[in-house]
């Protein structure tokens, strides 16, 4: 059970070459290391996540807990900071972190079960913004003076500049668009707080006496407006058989529009906010796809785009 997943070997000796390899061959001991510090026995491990992160299921004692251990990176340390800053009931809860480990011991969510799983028909849809809305506009908290961690702000400016028109125009004149409403957004929306920075289905588990409940953050700063925008445009659902591109795009509208709806009367956000936080952070995603080489997808960009600049 102490073996790194061989896929995410694969995966961490191509990114962090040398680096990734030691860290590989220390996997064991480091684990063993968290089982000695914690009084913990493993008895499982959880097959999805990030391939930089190993979650394991653990007994301490009568307490169901889960193990999370990481490739030394930021977010780590950006996660392990929102965590200790939320305090609310519907964000898992930390029972211990050592930093120069990047590891993480939380309380186990069960059953567990994922806002995801429910994700399997279109008309359904926006049901789930019913479990979600309350994660969505409420576990977010001020960000003192002294706050480290990133600011959404600089997610973009890093995602958005290497994009360049002579390169890549389509995605060009999403991004100027994207900017141009970021821009208008932070103008009206002037908070500043601790965000998730990661709030879509995968991130929101069932839990028996809870309810539903967020993991695993990434830890940003920003207004809390923009921690709405991942899980309006994450997983739209696509047809079995691609249709004409126009319906394609209306398909994917319509829903992105339902979503905003329904969570502006669970909110104070305007629909229109809403749209756009939600066609900034799509933006920002596709961007940093492509800057790992992957092709860009326009269906869902192109859907955005057209519901802002024909509102209503």
């Amino acid at each position: 059970m102490l073996e790194l997943d061989p896929a995410k070997q694969s995966f961490i000796k191509a990114r962090f070459g040398r680096a990734g390899i030691n860290w590989i061959r220390d996997f064991p001991e480091l684990v063993q290391t968290c089982q000695a510090q914690w009084g913990l026995a493993l008895i499982g491990r959880a097959e999805a996540g990030l391939e930089v992160n190993t979650v394991f299921y653990a007994q301490r004692g009568d307490q169901q807990c889960v193990l999370k251990i990481g490739l030394p990176h930021p977010e780590q340390l950006t996660e392990i900071e929102a965590l200790r800053l939320f305090s609310s009931d519907k964000v898992v809860n930390v029972l211990d972190w050592d930093e120069p480990k990047r590891a993480l011991l939380m309380e186990r969510v069960r059953p567990g079960r994922s806002l995801r799983s429910l994700l399997d028909n279109p008309e359904l849809d926006c049901e789930l913004i019913n479990y979600a809305a309350p994660l969505l506009v409420s576990i977010q908290v001020p960000a003192d003076n002294n706050c480290q961690l990133p600011t959404y702000q600089n997610w973009l400016k890093r995602g958005f500049e290497p994009v360049t028109s002579g390169q890549v125009p389509r995605l060009a004149a999403h991004v100027e668009l994207a900017s141009s409403f970021n821009r208008a957004l932070n103008r009206k929306w002037r908070d500043v707080s601790v965000l998730h920075g990661d709030l879509h289905h995968d991130n929101i588990l069932q839990d028996s006496r809870l309810g539903w409940v967020a993991i695993d953050p990434k830890g940003v700063v920003g207004p809390r407006i923009f921690d709405c925008g991942r899980f309006i445009h994450n997983f739209l659902p696509y047809p079995t058989q691609e249709p004409t591109r126009s319906r394609s795009q209306v398909s994917d509208a319509d829903l992105i529009l339902k979503r905003c709806q329904r969570l502006s009367e669970l909110s104070s956000y305007p629909v229109d906010d809403l749209i756009a936080v939600g066609f900034i952070d799509l933006t920002l995603a596709i961007c940093w796809t492509f800057a790992d080489g992957d092709p860009v997808n326009y269906r869902s960009l192109d859907a955005f785009a057209n519901l802002l600049k024909n509102p209503g």
